[in-house]
């Protein structure tokens, strides 16, 4: 399996997308519909990598009441592209559920496995910088310790440093493992509610490369 998971994945129905499991829970290449929602296929060498929570965990989309923006905001830190990315607080699609004002811990997103440790040099959250996490088996990054609510979250923002000089330097070719899409989860403190959401902005012509 050469591609893999970047920080920024149940009941019937959903998988469960929370911490790391083995390949034969692998997702097929995305169909037209959300990839995420389709029933899982057989393992091959192309399939994505399913993580797994300790407990069953909700990860549809609009689950919780946040995901990220649209817009990207790119500029230039130390030769480094620094991509930040801004949350926004919405409703969610379901009151009665239990994730529906849930707290926000952690965003993960998935990579190309070719964006090796090295690749994100530094996160930030709201402009403070922090250690990203780097997962090898699934080239998931973490950006952890969010710590916030549908308060301070609005608004606020995470930041990937982009190492130039690694084989990952835009945003583009760190999301290269789904075709430029940056495919996200965002966590609560529990793990028990993970919405997956994509981010097209490395795809839109105004796109800084």
């Amino acid at each position: 399996m050469e591609e893999g998971f970047i920080a920024l994945l149940v009941g019937s129905g959903f998988y469960q997308l929370c911490s790391i499991k083995g390949p034969q829970d692998a997702l097929p290449a995305p169909p037209p519909t959300l990839w995420w929602k389709a029933a899982p296929p057989a393992f091959s060498a192309t399939s994505r990598p399913l993580p797994i929570p300790a407990a069953a965990a909700e990860q549809r989309e609009g689950v919780t009441q946040y995901s990220f923006e649209d817009d990207v905001k790119t500029t230039t830190m130390n030769g480094n592209k620094v991509y930040t990315f801004t949350f926004k607080v919405s409703d969610p699609i379901d009151t009665d559920n239990s994730c529906a004002y849930t707290d926000l811990f952690k965003a993960e997103f998935w990579t190309s496995r070719a964006c090796q440790k090295r690749t994100v040099v530094n996160a930030y959250i709201n402009g403070i910088k922090v250690t990203p996490m780097w997962d090898a088996r699934t080239g998931v990054w973490r950006v952890a310790q969010l710590n916030m609510n549908n308060i301070t979250a609005a608004g606020a923002t995470v930041g990937l440093e982009l190492d130039a000089t690694s084989n990952c330097p835009t945003l583009r070719s760190l999301c290269n493992r789904m075709g430029g899409k940056c495919v996200y989860s965002l966590f609560n403190k529990k793990r028990d509610c993970c919405p997956v959401g994509e981010n097209l902005y490395s795809l839109t012509s105004g796109y800084d490369r």
